[in-house]
Order: C-alpha cells, then structure tokens, then sequence
C-alpha cells in the first residue's frame, strides 16, 4: 500500500494513469469522507460518500461523485487543494490492502453500501 499524506502538486507520488486499471486509489477526507478514484468518458473523478452517510435502515448511503479531471495526478492535487490539505489518499496494491481499509474505516458497521462499492471493484483490479 501507498500512502500520500502529502501535497502531490510539491511532490509528486509514486503513480502512473495505468494505475486507475490495476490498483484502487482513495481519497479519504477526516477520515469521514471515503472517495475512489474511476475512470469515466476518458476522465479521472472520485465516487464515494461520506463513511457516516446513512439514509435508511439498511445503511444505504448516497455515493455521489465528485472533483473531475483530465488526469490522475491533477485529481489528487485537485482534491488536496479543495481539502485544504486534510486529506490523506491510499492506493491498494493487494487485496489484503483492501481489507486493512475495511477494518480501519469500520465499513462492515459504517457503511455497507461503500464495502459493497470497494468489493466489487477489488475483484475487478485483483483477480484471484
């Protein structure tokens, strides 16, 4: 796993554009906020929710997308600079990554619709 808890625009992370199609790249905001980074008509834009999101009782959360750019790394300096630097992004380079994440931001009580989210797309990035 990497961690940029850095402003990507000073120093620039570890990450290429290819990335997008075989990691899982977040953006976690306060640790409240948990967005991942998809492709979509030849743009980079972050789909998530925020981790307390709860809008019925079966924990159904409402995933919006949000930021939009041309690249990779300018939607991570976009992001950092809209967060006023409060923002910390992972990239998941295993499935075991996925899981750390899971377990660190409770997903399993928090929010079930994100797991379901992260799930589906680790099985699309990491298969067996």
């Amino acid at each position: 796993m990497i961690i940029i808890d850095y402003n990507p625009a000073k120093q620039i992370p570890p990450i290429v554009e290819k990335d997008i199609n075989t990691k899982i790249i977040l953006s976690v905001f306060k640790e409240s906020n948990l967005f991942m980074a998809i492709k979509h008509n030849n743009k980079f834009t972050w789909f998530g929710c925020d981790l307390n999101s709860v809008w019925s009782i079966n924990r159904t959360p409402s995933i919006t997308i949000h930021c939009m750019s041309t690249s990779l790394i300018n939607l991570l300096i976009d992001d950092y600079n809209s967060c006023n630097g409060k923002v910390v992004f992972y990239v998941l380079e295993d499935i075991f990554d996925v899981a750390f994440i899971e377990i660190k931001y409770n997903l399993q009580e928090v929010n079930t619709k994100l797991l379901e989210m992260l799930r589906e797309r680790a099985k699309e990035v990491f298969p067996r």
